[in-house]
């Protein structure tokens, strides 16, 4: 789709039926390459083993404390990835975290859609940092509230968010044939 895309852009700029001015004001390239570091490096850590290596550390870390597994894991994986994400975009928590819970799955031969998921529901709970949505900046930036409040508030989301989350992964998914 990506490819597509930046086709299209390049067939337009080719054809003069827009200017790299136009085009170039309208893009927060510090959001674009953002976006190609995180899936880059998501990529280079499938690809030299980096994510399996986390994946089974990650694991042994949680095996003591019998949480390598079932719900354990469940629970483990949506504070790993609601403590990425609330540090940088959900978008780039995915895409860094993506190959590390998926392999994690497969070797605690987990489910990789029910991880899948409940990292991309997860990725949803930046409550806790300004950073963490540019809905948060946003109101932030109106000078009301200061970081701090986001955490006060934040946490109490946090909690309510992972548990309706993780009953909804243990009760609802499996109803729908997840």
């Amino acid at each position: 789709m990506g490819t597509v895309a930046i086709s299209g852009a390049v067939l337009f700029l080719v054809a003069g039926l827009v200017k790299w001015e136009d085009v170039n004001s309208g893009v927060n390239w510090g959001v674009v390459l953002l976006y190609a570091a995180a899936i880059s490096l998501g990529v280079q850590m499938k690809d030299t083993g980096a994510a399996l290596w986390v994946a089974q550390t990650f694991l042994d870390f949680l095996s003591p404390l019998g949480a390598d597994e079932g719900f354990g894991l469940w629970a483990a994986i949506s504070v790993l990835t609601t403590g990425v994400t609330n540090t940088m975009s959900n978008g780039a928590a995915v895409a860094v975290l993506g190959p590390i819970v998926l392999k994690a799955a497969s070797i605690a031969g987990e489910s990789p859609l029910v991880i899948g998921y409940i990292t991309a529901v997860s990725s949803a709970f930046a409550y806790l940092t300004v950073v963490g949505t540019p809905a948060c900046t946003i109101v932030y930036a109106s000078g009301y509230l200061k970081a701090s409040d986001f955490l006060k508030v934040g946490w109490k989301m946090c909690m309510l968010s992972t548990i309706v989350m993780l009953i909804a992964a243990s009760v609802w998914w499996p109803l729908v044939g997840i």
